[in-house]
């Protein structure tokens, strides 16, 4: 619903699925599956004016979001994750100049992916060790990019960002931070093209 710039908008998502390796195990003889459950409420709330048919400037805004995600497994529920994802987004409009921002928290409770190195070789693996790769984490992402416009087809712009990741204090993974910051000078050559 729309009350003048305020929007609200609530939503839920739900479905089962099928995970043919729940424990991220290499060896294709160890591997277990198991189904599962997904639910996700989630609402967005938003203040400001929307991009309209033949508007030269974008509007102002700012938006907030928070996810609620939940996966249930059926047969193995050591493993099962509860998850929070926080979000601002905001634009600032000041004439040739924008501001946009994006600040994310998110809240998560269990396995770590692959990707962060919890696969295992053992083809003699037990689900109960599973517990040690459950592991609590908040990351926070954040983006700021200012654009000034010279002329109709040229910007300088400067962007900021910062990335982080906390586990629990016990935890056999270390936190992380990475901040970035970028300059530079866009040239349009075309309305979707830079």
């Amino acid at each position: 619903p729309r009350f003048g710039k305020l929007t609200l908008n609530p939503g839920l998502d739900t479905g089962v699925g099928l995970d043919d390796n729940v424990f991220f195990i290499e060896s294709k003889s160890a591997r277990s599956s198991d189904t599962y459950l997904e639910t996700s409420p989630e609402f967005r709330i938003r203040y400001g004016d929307f991009l309209e048919p033949g508007d030269l400037v974008e509007p102002n805004f700012i938006e907030f979001s928070y996810k609620y995600f939940r996966r249930d497994y059926f047969e193995y529920d050591l493993i099962n994750a509860e998850n929070h994802f926080l979000n601002l987004n905001s634009q600032l409009n000041f004439g040739r100049l924008k501001i946009t921002g994006n600040d994310q928290v998110i809240i998560q409770s269990d396995l770590v992916t692959r990707g962060v190195g919890t696969a295992t070789t053992d083809s003699d693996f037990i689900p109960q060790d599973v517990a040690r790769g459950i592991e609590d984490r908040i990351s926070i992402n954040n983006t700021y990019r200012g654009e000034l416009d010279l002329t109709e087809r040229t910007d300088l712009y400067l962007e900021g960002s910062h990335r982080s990741t906390n586990f629990s204090k016990n935890s056999r993974f270390l936190d992380s931070r990475i901040l970035k910051a970028l300059t530079g000078y866009q040239f349009a050559l075309s309305d979707q093209t830079f």
